[in-house]
Order: structure tokens, then C-alpha cells, then sequence
């Protein structure tokens, strides 16, 4: 009897949950700064990078993920054109000797662009952000960086792909009545992150979707 009554609760507290839908990414170690605005600004060279990912290929709306991201360092002494020597002369930015005589940067700042395209199913959302960050050396071989995005996200479902009976009611209220094609919503995004980093080990902590983005899609003219 003891157990039935337990149970109640936990049923009425899972009804208070929320839940959101953020994108994933393969591989994100490659690129952390796609999950962390305080990486802008942290290599030193100008740092661009693409990447897709199918997840479930075959089944009929499965999700896809496709980002594009660039970053870069302002006013920082070493800072380089590119990720290799091939244009700069002496050694490789990022080579044995980089690493064998490894300082924590000089305070500098960073700027970075990133634009998202993330679709499941019958939903799909592009989200663009600009980001800053500073860094700040806290001994001579660690850093401290905070930074935040700023941009917009905008959401669209697709009623073609939210068809699930296959009769085509073009009035469920739910897809926003008797409108076809997709419905667009646009919100504002926001995130920050801080990452402390040296020769040895680096330690991030980054929020999301500091904005909640409630949606609904309804028509009340549907009604």
C-alpha cells in the first residue's frame, strides 16, 4: 500500500516537467566551441568549421543536424593566419614546439559566427549567433575565458511531414488550420559559457536557450 502511494506523487510531479529539443552533434570534442561561446577567440589563427549528421539514415524523418562555425582572436600576440605553417613562417601554430613551450595567452578578446540547421521530423530549426569572449591568463599557464551568444532561432513545421492519419485534415488546430506549407515562429536566443583551460586540461561550462523559446502553433480561427 505503501508503494501505490508513493507512486501517486511521482506521477503528479512528472506532469510539471518541461523538456526541449537541442541539437546533436558527432564528434562535438573537435569542436567545442559550437557547444561554448568562451571558446571564441581561443586558437590563434582563425579557426572554420563544417560538419553533418544523419542520425537513423532511412527512416522517414529522421533528424539531421548540419552546422557551419568560424571563430577567431582580437588582439592576441600570437595570434597566425592559418591553422598550418603553410603561410606564415617558422613553426607550425599548433605544433611540438607550441605545445613543449606552452604559455597561457595574454588577455585578448574573440568574436565567432555560428549558423545551425537542425530538422526531425516534421520540425526544423535554423538558428544564427554571434559570439564574444574574453580571456584572461590566471598564471602563467592557464587561462580563464567567459563569453555569450546572442542571435535568433526560427522554428518551422512542416504540415505536409505532420500528416499521420493520411486523411489530410486541413482544419486540426494543432497545425494551425487551414493554412498549408509551414508555419514559421522566430525567437530571440541567448547563451554563455566560461571554459578554463592549460598545457594539460581544460574544464567548460556553457547554458543554452537562456530565453525560453515556448511555441504553439495553434489557430485559434481553427476553432
Amino acid at each position: 500500500m505503501k508503494k501505490k502511494l508513493l507512486i501517486i506523487p511521482v506521477l503528479l510531479m512528472s506532469m510539471q516537467l518541461l523538456a526541449q529539443q537541442r541539437p546533436h552533434y558527432t564528434q562535438y570534442i573537435l569542436n567545442n566551441y559550437i557547444l561554448n561561446p568562451a571558446l571564441s577567440g581561443i586558437e590563434n589563427y582563425t579557426d572554420i568549421k563544417v560538419s553533418t549528421r544523419d542520425q537513423w539514415v532511412g527512416l522517414n524523418g529522421a533528424p539531421k543536424t548540419s552546422y557551419f562555425s568560424i571563430q577567431g582572436p582580437i588582439g592576441k600576440n600570437d595570434y597566425r593566419t592559418s591553422s598550418t605553417s603553410f603561410q606564415v613562417p617558422g613553426q607550425n601554430p599548433r605544433g611540438k614546439y607550441y605545445w613543449e613551450n606552452y604559455t597561457a595567452a595574454e588577455p585578448h578578446h574573440g568574436i565567432g559566427l555560428t549558423l545551425v540547421n537542425d530538422r526531425t521530423g516534421s520540425f526544423n530549426r535554423i538558428t544564427a549567433n554571434a559570439t564574444y569572449a574574453y580571456h584572461l591568463g590566471l598564471s602563467p599557464t592557464t587561462n580563464l575565458s567567459a563569453g555569450f551568444s546572442a542571435g535568433i532561432t526560427n522554428i518551422s513545421l512542416d504540415k505536409s511531414k505532420h500528416d499521420f492519419s493520411g486523411n489530410g485534415d486541413p482544419y486540426d488546430p494543432a497545425t494551425g488550420a487551414s493554412l498549408s506549407g509551414e508555419i514559421n515562429k522566430i525567437r530571440p536566443d541567448l547563451g554563455v559559457g566560461v571554459w578554463l583551460y592549460s598545457k594539460s586540461y581544460f574544464i567548460g561550462l556553457s547554458a543554452q536557450q537562456i530565453i525560453p523559446q515556448k511555441l504553439a502553433f495553434a489557430d485559434d480561427a481553427a476553432f
